[in-house]
């Protein structure tokens, strides 16, 4: 008998972090994995599945382009009733605390199908930040049958929850895997490799690249808004002050961030600002990097394995254990206090040294690289499933 397992995801970051999980799942003779993307993200999603080699096997038709969250939730809610209802499978799998996640997440509920929930137990504590992803891994957690969370941090805030120890399992984060994976897709000199690909597309001298560069994400939907508007002036006027710094920032799609960045930053001639980059160029941008300035969990933890300092643009991190190594900071999204930290970091990183990309990942506090079998083997464990069963 073979374990039939129902992945559902509509985002980048969950396809980046549950390609490893994917490849695993389908190396496994007892297991039948079936892929359920939602549309959440379009385009950049596509990225990421064709990056990964991830073959879809069912795409909902729902748009959710121009919604809101709740009438995107409503619409996947819908269509995935057919899809769990013609599937029927055995398991149901998400990743994080997405809207896709939630409505997989409910989907298996109201269908009475086991749940396992990968990236479990990360908190704030505060369920406005990051909304609405705080409520939603919150939800999920009281429904899912199985927990798979990064770290021992995560896994104490389940049990304080009073989740049974029984259903949880520390497996680290699938994101270093495919860190690993990443760097193994890498070019033969893959510096000169990616700096020619810039600068043909974007006009990014390969100086610029290689020293005193900071790498740029801010999209997170609760600064959006004045915040965010602070936060860019900011930016411009720390490039303007430091013309020897480069900026550079792949900026998302959400039409409020992308036209305000644009206008804001628009005339300043060492911001870089690019569309979403694939995931191998992104990986390459971080390493080489003098350090981060992020608002997104997922670079987070990849900063953290690839040994860079960031400067998390949030009022409280979900990832607290980013901040054991001293050289990560949270600041708030108020303008003032972000403005001194990042000109303390622009002093304090000036002259640090740029590592090559060999031997970048480190394994640490997220992980090993090798989470996805772990998570197939807990998986298997639990439903009494072998690589023997036929």
């Amino acid at each position: 008998m073979v374990l039939k397992v129902l992945i559902v995801f509509g985002t980048r970051p969950e396809a980046i972090k549950l390609a490893p999980v994917i490849h695993v799942l389908q190396q496994d003779g007892a297991i039948n994995p079936r892929v359920c993307v939602t549309r959440q993200h379009g385009e950049m999603l596509a990225q990421a599945l064709e990056l990964f080699k991830i073959d879809v096997d069912i795409e909902l038709k729902f748009d959710v382009a121009g919604l809101s969250i709740s009438q995107s939730l409503a619409g996947m809610l819908s269509e995935l009733h057919s899809v769990l209802v013609q599937e029927q499978p055995d398991v149901v799998l998400v990743q994080g605390d997405t809207t896709s996640c939630m409505a997989g997440a409910l989907s298996a509920f109201y269908n009475r199908i086991p749940l396992v929930h990968i990236e479990a137990g990360l908190r704030t504590g505060n369920l406005l930040a990051p909304y609405p992803e705080e409520g939603h891994r919150q939800m999920v957690s009281r429904i899912a049958d199985l927990h798979m969370v990064p770290t021992v941090g995560a896994r104490d805030h389940l049990l304080r929850e009073n989740i049974s120890s029984a259903r949880i399992h520390v497996t680290g984060n699938t994101v270093i895997d495919a860190l690993r994976l990443a760097h193994d897709m890498f070019p033969e000199d893959a510096d000169t490799a990616f700096a020619r690909k810039l600068y043909e597309q974007f006009g990014i001298p390969m100086v610029r690249l290689l020293n005193r560069m900071v790498v740029v994400t801010l999209h997170r939907r609760e600064s959006i808004g004045a915040p965010f508007l602070e936060l860019c002036g900011v930016l411009a006027r720390c490039a303007t002050q430091h013309p020897d710094w480069s900026f550079v920032y792949p900026v998302h799609l959400n039409p409020l961030i992308n036209r305000s960045a644009h206008q804001i930053f628009e005339g300043i001639s060492n911001i870089y600002l690019l569309p979403p980059q694939d995931y191998l160029t992104f990986v390459w941008l971080l390493s080489k990097s003098s350090f981060v300035v992020t608002d997104s969990g997922g670079v987070q933890e990849e900063s953290e394995a690839l040994g860079k300092p960031a400067l998390i643009v949030r009022n409280c991190t979900d990832r607290p254990e980013t901040l054991r190594n001293k050289k990560s900071l949270v600041t708030t999204t108020n303008a003032q206090e972000f403005e001194k930290l990042i000109n303390l970091f622009l002093l304090e990183y000036g002259s640090s040294p740029i590592t090559t990309v060999a031997n970048q990942v480190c394994d640490g506090i997220f992980g090993d690289g090798y989470s996805a079998q772990k998570i197939v083997n807990f998986l298997k464990l639990k439903y009494g499933y072998s690589s023997s069963a036929g």
